[in-house]
């Protein structure tokens, strides 16, 4: 991920500037601006992982309140359709099959 990259360059400069024994102004503007950097690059890499509900990236948690009469989650059915040796038979699992109408 490019954003690991580059966080973790930013953080290598940091940590060189940091070894340093004597510091000039301009490296102390440098050293600070690098941590800024990494915040910067750290808050992205969050917001992409974990994005915000309602943030409008794919994946992001729906930020609404379902209806009464409707279900707070979509319940999801796993289908066996190729059951060996018995064509036409739906297996559900745990021994339950039904034949298709």
């Amino acid at each position: 991920m490019l954003l690991a990259l580059a966080r973790d360059r930013v953080s290598e400069a940091s940590q060189a500037l940091k070894a340093t024994a004597e510091k000039c102004e301009e490296d102390m503007e440098r050293e600070a601006r690098l941590v800024e950097q990494w915040v910067g690059l750290t808050e992205e890499r969050n917001a992409v992982l974990v994005p915000a509900p309602g943030g409008g990236f794919p994946g992001a948690p729906a930020h609404w309140t379902p209806p009464a009469v409707m279900e707070a989650h979509i319940p999801v059915l796993f289908l066996d359709l190729n059951v060996p040796g018995r064509p036409g038979l739906y297996h559900f699992g745990r021994g339950r099959s039904v034949t298709p109408l």
